[in-house]
């Protein structure tokens, strides 16, 4: 018979088809290439292919599971196989598929809002993945492409409307342990992405008695990147301006997600390119943004 789609990997060829109109959709996944399954560029079956891998009209999911396996996982809808797959490529990267978890971390406080709540609410991730370097979160990116898994990126959360909830399911890319104090200078300051904010601070007004001198009202929880991917004024505005006005950032460093991910240096006019545009077209993996001298505050 004809296949309704094959989409070939490094590893496996994985093949959809509908038995009737309306029905859900069953997937295999193979180890064997499809030149090695007899399988055109339309997707027919070539004569001779070995019959333990025909997808075969059934009554029901569980009678298609009962029938003879040879070399291939059978699942029903497609995240579950991608997952899979995703996990056998990540090595030792950390990654969490518990129910709870991805349902916390899947969300933002959307929930202010009765419309988004409706909206929403059962927007969840499939797999929650957390890199600690650079060189693990191109791998990330670069598998996730590879594979055509959506990714989400995540700072802490903290965001009223959405940003930071994976619409489309696949990856919530995790970047709060990513959160290291590079570097601290006259006026500046260099951090990771999952850095908080309260405790650069903490750290600046240590090391010289400086501030960061713009922050959001969520300044205890709230990372860098994310502030900077999301976010828009806060504390320091009236003084300062906007975040996306000129001067509130110094220079970004942004991960492209493609088949060999490209890592950009941006300053001046291209970091508008990036501020407030949620990860969608790179992920910030540095920031550095500028500081001003300390002074006493507290939160009422």
């Amino acid at each position: 018979g004809d296949l309704d789609g094959v989409e070939v990997f490094r590893e496996a060829t994985r093949i959809l088809q509908f038995d009737h109109a309306g029905r859900p959709w069953l997937e295999s996944l193979t180890t064997r290439p499809a030149t090695q399954m007899g399988l055109d560029g339309a997707g027919h079956l070539a004569p001779g292919l070995p019959a333990d891998m025909i997808i075969f009209s059934a009554r029901s999911f569980n009678e298609w599971l009962s029938r003879p396996q040879v070399d291939r996982l059978v699942m029903l809808g497609g995240k579950a196989i991608q997952t899979r797959l995703l996990k056998s490529r990540l090595g030792a990267i950390k990654s969490d598929d518990n129910a709870a978890i991805l349902k916390q971390k899947s969300r933002d406080f959307y929930w202010y809002s009765p419309t988004l709540k409706r909206q929403l609410d059962a927007v969840i991730a499939d797999i929650m993945v957390t890199p600690k370097t650079l060189d693990e979160l191109t791998h990330v990116l670069a598998t996730c492409h590879a594979l055509g898994i959506p990714v989400t990126p995540r700072g802490t959360g903290t965001g009223n409307y959405g940003q930071a909830m994976p619409l489309s399911g696949g990856v919530l890319l995790d970047l709060s342990a990513m959160n290291a104090i590079k570097s601290i200078g006259r006026g500046r300051v260099v951090t990771e992405p999952g850095a908080v904010l309260a405790d650069i601070d903490h750290a600046t007004r240590k090391d010289s008695g400086q501030e960061v001198r713009l922050v959001p009202s969520t300044y205890h929880t709230a990372t860098l990147g994310g502030f900077i991917a999301g976010g828009s004024g806060g504390v320091g505005s009236i003084r300062w301006g906007g975040l996306r006005d000129y001067g509130n950032i110094i220079r970004l460093k942004v991960v492209t997600m493609e088949a060999s991910p490209r890592v950009l240096e941006l300053t001046g006019d291209d970091l508008h390119k990036v501020s407030h545009a949620y990860g969608t077209n790179g992920i910030i993996v540095e920031c550095e943004v500028p500081l001003a001298p300390a002074y006493p505050a507290g939160d009422v």
